[in-house]
């Protein structure tokens, strides 16, 4: 039998599917738009045609959506430490394996080819990281049912637990700024009523 979330979940789960498909095909065409332009641009750079860059844009695109989790898994460590900079070189290196590997497209020169590399790791990275803004249901996509699939559906439990609640890129005195002049009311009725204090911290590393 279902829950009474379950319609709810179904629902979110399929409109973040349509979302992540629909962003995908974005990025594709971003990127194939990309090339003919730097083709353009750059004299000793020639794509057979429209066709071949929204092929190079499609198999970068795959290529990211199969290899990059792979890859990201085992340089988590490395991409923290180098604040990203790491996951950037990884894409740049898919990008020039399909660049050299393909056969519609042709460049005479390295430099040129370096410089295609670097734009489209670039512009793939930027697009996706703006698209990704606010997609919740994409972390419940990804992470969360894979976990309910692992662990098995929650149970309910009338046990007490601890909520941690996370706001990127907030500061102490931004809050409490916040909950006095009301733009917080929630956080503020906790502190109101005692059952809540506002501490302050300091974030590391």
């Amino acid at each position: 039998m279902e829950g009474p979330d379950s319609g709810a979940k179904t629902e979110t789960v399929t409109r973040t599917k349509r979302q992540l498909i629909l962003h995908a095909a974005l990025v594709v065409l971003i990127d194939a738009a990309v090339l003919l332009v730097l083709a353009w641009l750059f004299p000793g750079l020639s794509v057979d045609g429209p066709w071949a860059a929204l092929a190079t844009a499609l198999v970068i695109g795959l290529l990211n959506a199969l290899v990059w989790p792979v890859l990201s898994r085992f340089t988590l460590r490395i991409s923290v430490m180098t604040l990203g900079l790491f996951g950037l070189v990884l894409n740049a290196l898919i990008v020039a394996a399909v660049v050299f590997a393909l056969p519609w497209i042709h460049e005479e020169s390295f430099a040129e080819a370096v410089g295609l590399i670097l734009v489209l790791s670039a512009v793939t990275a930027l697009v996706s990281s703006l698209l990704a803004i606010n997609e919740d249901g994409t972390w419940y996509l990804n992470v969360v049912q894979r976990q309910l699939r692992v662990r098995g559906e929650v149970t309910k439990t009338d046990v007490p637990g601890v909520v941690f609640l996370e706001i990127d890129g907030l500061a102490h005195d931004v809050l409490r700024r916040a909950i006095s002049n009301g733009n917080a009311p929630t956080l503020a009725g906790w502190v109101r009523d005692g059952s809540f204090n506002l501490e302050s911290w300091e974030t590391d590393w």
